[in-house]
């Protein structure tokens, strides 16, 4: 019993005598550990956001057969202009063009 009290007596004046030492450890390891975690959730948020860039340019189509019949079903959904990419409003724009005349010549259609 004495060499456990007389070792904890031992190591209660070290603990005092390095007390500066270790509570500037232990904010530097707190620190570190902190821009660790920062990082990570960095790299997380930036690897979320490409994820979701390359979800909208995925197309969802769905084959079933009905009454010996293929069909196929494009999901579509709508969204707000806001939530639509500059990227593909850019590409949108470059395509659009008014064919009506084209087409109602070749299908002899009038309006």
């Amino acid at each position: 019993m004495i060499p456990a009290l007389l070792a904890l007596g031992v190591g209660a004046l070290i603990v005092m005598a390095c007390w500066d030492d270790i509570v500037d450890w232990l904010r530097s390891f707190t620190r570190k550990v902190k821009n660790f975690f920062r990082n990570i959730g960095h790299a997380a948020k930036i690897f979320a956001q490409k994820v979701r860039g390359y979800m909208m340019q995925v197309i969802h189509r769905v084959f079933f057969k009905e009454n010996n019949q293929w069909y196929q079903e494009t999901t579509r959904v709508e969204v707000e202009e806001s939530e639509v990419p500059e990227w593909a409003k850019a590409g949108v724009a470059a395509s659009e063009k008014d064919v009506t005349d084209r087409y109602q010549q070749r299908l002899s259609l009038t309006l």
